[in-house]
């Protein structure tokens, strides 16, 4: 099964355009842009995607995990800023069709993992009965599911499940009683081969922290895979054949990492490397956050960009700041340190080789054409975040032309090949689609 990453042009370009250090998720719903008893499809790219005879409104109520004096799932940093309606409430009684199904979409995705997590409270799960039923999920169409959330109502209390795409159904074996709220998260972990992706569902994890080890309730990985892109959501809410619950949800995110999921606190730290006026700094921040800047001490500004070179030899003091938002105007944490920079083999590098990126099989690769052999040099791809993605050449470089490219999958975005030697050191930019 060959199974690609597609991002789509619109938002390969918002992220060129802001040169983010962190990915941005695939999407975000709070219910902040819209007011109360709206109609859902109003705004934001909503549509009814499964016929109803009534409208899904917003409702007047907001709901944080765990509770409104202490979140710990916060998607968006900004939401203390938010309006007060911002959550949606279905009800399951109501008559006929009710309000059918809702779907929005974002980039595709069909490897790695997406994420689908938000904020549930019910009230009174009326037709979900003992057999249990779905109520949200993500696949490439409304009809076309990849992982579903299910809940049934045993003994007055909700039990949820998982199941992968049509396979079986997955129950977890804890109760929760109603009118608790609780945050759900849906994992789709696609893998190589046929019939092996996993699919798994967490119910109150803990956080701040890492992914859970243990999921509330897993689909059995032999069931069929789902075949192609993962790109849409869909609520399903009162349709004639489901059982499904009467509840709030609020707080929607669709992500690749877990890292949005978990609000840990930020806390910057990076090292450094020098080799002449050229120097490195690698990113070992830890926790939430959505973007970073760093101030190389030289007075020429603030930049995402992990490798700089200075205009003189010197100590100078390198800052890097954490922040909440994607746009670097909220910070949460800030790391100074010193690092000294020396004028030799300043030139050395460049007169020994030449380097540039061009465009092979639509693969932004790393040309060097060398002079004369070249001892000792190291080709590093490096993320936007300042990480090194691979190590992709260390050792000798005889003279001639020689080419490089990533041997792992890269995600589409802004990449930096970083060439170091014993002369000193260059990078240059590489935009992967």
């Amino acid at each position: 099964m060959i199974k690609n990453f597609l991002l789509t042009t619109a938002f390969f370009t918002c992220l060129m355009k802001l040169s983010l250090a962190q990915v941005q998720p695939l999407f975000l719903e709070d219910f902040s842009s819209h007011t109360q008893t709206t109609n859902l499809t109003s705004l934001n790219n909503w549509s009814q995607c499964a016929t109803g005879t009534n409208q899904l409104t917003i409702d007047g109520g907001n709901f944080d995990y765990p509770n409104s004096s202490n979140i710990q799932y916060d998607p968006n940093p900004l939401s203390n800023l938010q309006n007060p309606y911002n959550s949606i409430y279905f009800d399951s009684t109501m008559a006929g069709t009710g309000v059918g199904g809702y779907c929005n979409t974002f980039s595709a995705v069909s490897m790695g993992r997406v994420y689908l997590a938000f904020v549930y409270q019910d009230s009174t799960i009326h037709r979900a009965n003992t057999s249990g039923d779905y109520f949200i999920t993500l696949g490439s169409s409304w009809t076309s599911n990849a992982g579903r959330i299910l809940v049934k109502y045993v003994n007055g209390d909700a039990v949820f499940g998982v199941k992968k795409a049509t396979g079986t159904d997955a129950w977890g074996t804890n109760a929760y009683s109603k009118n608790s709220t609780h945050l759900l998260v849906l994992v789709y972990d696609f893998k190589p081969n046929a019939n092996d992706d996993v699919v798994r569902l967490y119910v109150d994890p803990a956080l701040p922290g890492p992914e859970p080890m243990t999921p509330e309730a897993m689909a059995p990985t032999s069931d069929p895979d789902f075949v192609g892109s993962i790109s849409n959501l869909f609520i399903r809410l009162n349709m004639p054949v489901a059982e499904a619950p009467s509840c709030f949800i609020d707080n929607i995110l669709v992500d690749t990492t877990w890292e949005n999921i978990s609000a840990a606190p930020c806390m910057a730290s990076f090292t450094s490397s020098s080799t002449g006026l050229n120097a490195t700094f690698t990113n070992t921040s830890t926790g939430s956050y959505h973007s970073l800047l760093f101030d190389y001490g030289d007075g020429t500004g603030q930049s995402n960009v992990n490798t700089h070179t200075y205009a003189t030899a010197g100590t100078f003091n390198v800052c890097l700041t954490l922040y909440k938002d994607q746009l670097a105007n909220n910070p949460c944490d800030t790391i100074c340190q010193s690092i000294t920079v020396t004028s030799i083999g300043i030139n050395e590098l460049k007169n020994n080789f030449d380097a540039s990126v061009v465009y092979q099989n639509q693969v932004p690769t790393l040309k060097i054409v060398a002079n004369n052999n070249t001892n000792e040099v190291k080709i590093n791809l490096i993320n936007a975040l300042g990480q090194t993605v691979e190590t992709i050449y260390n050792g000798s470089i005889t003279a001639g032309e020689r080419r490089f490219a990533p041997s792992v999958k890269t995600t589409s975005g802004l990449y930096f090949y970083q060439i170091v030697s014993e002369k000193g050191s260059k990078t240059l930019k590489a935009f992967f689609k």
